[in-house]
């Protein structure tokens, strides 16, 4: 009876065993080398960096980390009045076919914000254009408006803003 509960009990450890190794295995190979192959293949724009927007009552940033079509980052609104201070928002999307799909929400858990964005690619990479979907606490409405954004260092994004509608 001793050799079964031996056996029983060295099948039990080496399947759990077993187990962990595969799913071990299973974490390398999706973690590291599904994205570092993609990240390969990628031939796509790369968007990463920072990219400015400034309108009448307040100047408008987001730092996109780009990895292949997935896009992460910030987006930071600073309101010009001082009223309503610096908003925060942790950034997610994809780019795919020079369309850009962001989805913005508020990183302090105890506030409302949520933003959606379509954009596309403009001229050589540099310009980022299109509607954003936004919820204003202040209005408690949602609302749409267009935006353009281009990337740190081109000094246009003040000149392609002003024909747009201010906030």
């Amino acid at each position: 009876m001793s050799n079964v509960s031996e056996t029983i009990i060295l099948s039990v450890v080496s399947g759990i065993a077993t187990s962990f190794l595969l799913f071990l295995m299973s974490q390398l190979f999706t973690k590291s080398f599904i994205p570092w192959y993609r990240k390969t293949v990628y031939k796509g724009l790369d968007l990463s960096g920072l990219w400015i927007a400034e309108y009448k009552m307040q100047k408008v940033q987001f730092e996109i980390i780009q990895f292949a079509e997935s896009l992460t980052g910030t987006y930071t609104v600073a309101s010009k009045d001082n009223n309503r201070g610096i908003r925060t928002y942790a950034l997610n999307g994809t780019i795919i076919d020079g369309f850009v799909n962001l989805s913005l929400n508020n990183i302090d858990p105890k506030k409302i914000g949520h933003i959606n964005m379509l954009l596309k690619v403009n001229g050589d990479g540099g310009m980022l254009s299109g509607y954003s979907n936004e919820y204003a606490i202040n209005t408690n409405r949602i609302f749409s408006r267009e935006v353009c954004f281009c990337r740190e260092g081109m000094q246009t994004y003040i000149n392609v803003n002003k024909t747009l509608e201010d906030e």
